[in-house]
């Protein structure tokens, strides 16, 4: 009994354990040039009564720095060290309205990760200072 009850508390303890040191989110600061104007995109979905419109901003962005926003799993870093384009589509927010072509943007990169670490979706959205 004395044995049963110490491998419970270890089992509860290292399960503690593992959930007070679960991953930060992983979270990188991407700059960039816009290598066009920000085009507002809208769209419907069903019909009649059910109908419902969905915009957002489609941006074509030149990265050219990658830093760590808070504590990651992954370094953030460009591929092979050199700039890359980017199109993505955001929502749609008033700050766009006054950038163009050749303007300076910062994104938040959130990466999602499976259990094993690998990449399998990034969410992206405009930095808070922009």
């Amino acid at each position: 009994m004395k044995h049963t009850c110490y491998l419970i508390s270890l089992m509860i303890s290292l399960l503690l354990s593992q959930l007070a040191t679960a991953s930060e989110p992983n979270r990188c600061v991407l700059t960039g040039t816009l290598l066009s104007d920000p085009e507002l995109a809208i769209f419907s979905v069903g019909r009649g009564e059910q109908e419902r419109e969905f915009s957002f901003l489609e941006i074509n962005v030149l990265i050219t720095n990658a830093e760590q926003a808070g504590k990651t799993d992954h370094a953030c870093r460009l591929p092979n060290d050199k700039p890359y384009p980017l199109a993505i589509k955001l929502k749609p927010t008033f700050k766009f309205d006054s950038y163009k072509k050749g303007d300076q943007i910062k994104l938040i990169e959130d990466r999602l990760d499976n259990d094993q670490g690998e990449i399998f979706s990034n969410v992206y959205s405009l930095y808070k200072d922009e």
